[in-house]
């Protein structure tokens, strides 16, 4: 079964501003992290109960992207996924606190 995915706004305009920088300093670079978040999503869609759960508090849950430094914070909503943030790894939790 794959799992309906909803993502939030802020995560695609934090998405569409990664991909502007990585753009701006190599050609094509910003389309692959866009290429490799969108697989992150795909596996996510199949199984988004595996990776564990990493605030009790907000049930958010994240992933990683394998070649970028990026985290892709989600929440497990019935029957749907809603993914609250795509983050540069090092960036501090509060960013998604307000979204979830």
């Amino acid at each position: 079964m794959s799992w309906r995915v909803e993502l939030r706004p802020e995560a695609l305009a934090e998405l569409d501003e990664a991909a502007a920088w990585y753009e701006a300093r190599s050609a094509e670079l910003g389309r692959e992290l866009v290429r490799e978040v969108a697989r992150a999503i795909s596996t996510l869609a199949g199984a988004p109960l595996v990776p564990r759960l990493r605030h009790r508090r907000f049930g958010v849950r994240w992933i990683f992207s394998k070649r970028f430094p990026y985290r892709i914070v989600y929440r497990v909503e019935s029957e749907r996924v809603v993914v609250l943030a795509i983050m540069h790894a090092a960036r501090s939790d509060a960013v998604w606190h307000g979204r979830a």
